[in-house]
C-alpha cells in the first residue's frame, strides 16, 4: 500500500526552524557577552589605575530625568551598578537571557504539540470520540457548523490543551507506539518529563519571577525536579536562587526538543500510514535507522 502524503511535515519543519533560530540567538548572545565582559574588565582595570576604582560609566547605569526642571537643557542624574558588580552581571545576563529563551521554546513546543494533536484527531476522527464537545462549542460559538473538518479539530486542540498539553500527551501515549523509543536524550528526561519540567520552569519564570517553591516541585518526578534545580542560580539582584539556566543545559534542551519532536512525527507517520518526509536517519535494510551521509 502506498504511503499517504504527510500532513505533519510542515509543522515539524516550522518547529525545527524556530528552534534553530533561538539556538542561534543563544549562541550569538553568549559570544557577544563574552566579548563585552573582556572589554568591561579592561576598562575597570584602567579606571582603577587612574584612581577611580569601582566606578561605572553611563552605559552601565540608568538616568533619572528631572521632570520639575523648566530650563532650556534637560537635566539628568545617574544611578546604577557599581563597577565591581559589572563582570558578574555579564554572566547573569547570559543566564537571564537563557531563561527568556526557555520560555519562548516552550511556547514553540506548545504550538507544535497542539497542531500535531489536532491533525491526529482529524485523521482518527472515526476512532477517537471527543467527550467535551459541548463545552468546546459553548466556548467557541460558531465552530459547531465546522464539525468534522480539519480546522475544527485543530481549533479543538487549541481549546482543550492547557498547561503542559496534558490531554495531547495522553492521546499520543494511547494511540502511538512509544515503546519504540529506547533511549532518552542527554537531558536525562523522556518526552513527557521534558515537557513537564520545561513547562514548570516556564510557569515559574513568567508568573513567579523565576522563583521555585517546594510546593510546586512536589508534583514533579525526581528527574524532573533535578532538571528544575539544575536551572537555579543565585541572582546578583535578588540575592536568591532563580531559574537562570546555564547555556550548556539550554543546548541540551534544544537537542531534546528537536529529537522528541521528530520522534513524535515518526510515530504519527507510522500510525497513520504516512510517508516520513524528513531527511533524518532514513530507514535501511533490516528495519533499522542509520544516519544518512551528508
Amino acid at each position: 500500500m502506498a504511503l499517504k502524503k504527510n500532513v505533519f511535515t510542515t509543522d515539524l519543519q516550522e518547529f525545527h526552524n524556530r528552534l534553530a533560530s533561538f539556538r542561534h540567538y543563544r549562541s550569538f548572545v553568549s559570544w557577544q557577552l563574552g566579548q563585552a565582559k573582556n572589554g568591561i574588565q579592561s576598562s575597570l582595570d584602567m579606571l582603577e589605575r587612574r584612581g577611580a576604582k569601582n566606578q561605572y560609566g553611563a552605559g552601565t547605569g540608568m538616568s533619572l530625568f528631572n521632570i520639575f526642571h523648566d530650563g532650556q537643557y534637560p537635566i539628568r542624574a545617574l544611578f546604577g551598578t557599581e563597577g565591581e558588580k559589572i563582570v558578574p552581571m555579564a554572566d547573569e545576563m547570559e543566564r537571564r537571557f537563557n531563561s527568556y529563551i526557555l520560555v519562548s521554546v516552550f511556547e514553540i513546543l506548545e504550538a507544535f504539540l497542539k497542531a500535531a494533536y489536532g491533525n491526529m484527531l482529524y485523521q482518527l476522527r472515526n476512532e477517537i470520540t471527543i467527550t467535551d464537545k459541548k463545552a468546546f462549542h459553548q466556548a467557541n460559538p460558531g465552530w459547531a457548523k465546522n464539525e468534522g473538518t480539519q480546522p475544527y479539530y485543530v481549533r479543538y486542540a487549541q481549546h482543550s490543551c492547557r498547561r503542559d498539553c496534558d490531554q495531547a500527551r495522553a492521546a499520543f501515549a494511547k494511540h502511538l507506539e512509544w515503546d519504540q523509543v529506547i533511549r532518552i536524550c542527554d537531558i536525562g528526561l523522556d518526552f513527557d518529563g521534558t515537557v513537564k519540567a520545561i513547562g514548570h520552569c516556564r510557569h515559574c519564570i513568567v508568573h513567579n519571577e523565576g522563583r521555585v517553591t517546594n510546593d510546586g516541585l512536589s508534583g514533579l518526578s525526581k528527574p524532573e525536579r533535578a532538571f528544575v534545580t539544575s536551572c537555579l542560580h543565585k541572582s546578583q539582584h535578588a540575592e536568591v536562587d532563580l531559574l537562570l539556566p546555564p547555556s550548556h543545559l539550554l543546548d541540551q534542551v534544544f537537542e531534546a526538543l528537536a529529537s522528541y519532536g521528530w520522534g513524535l512525527y515518526v510515530l504519527l507517520s507510522k500510525r497513520l500510514n504516512m510517508d516520513d518526509e524528513t531527511i533524518f536517519f532514513r530507514p535501511a535494510s533490516g528495519g533499522k535507522r542509520k544516519v544518512k551521509p551528508l
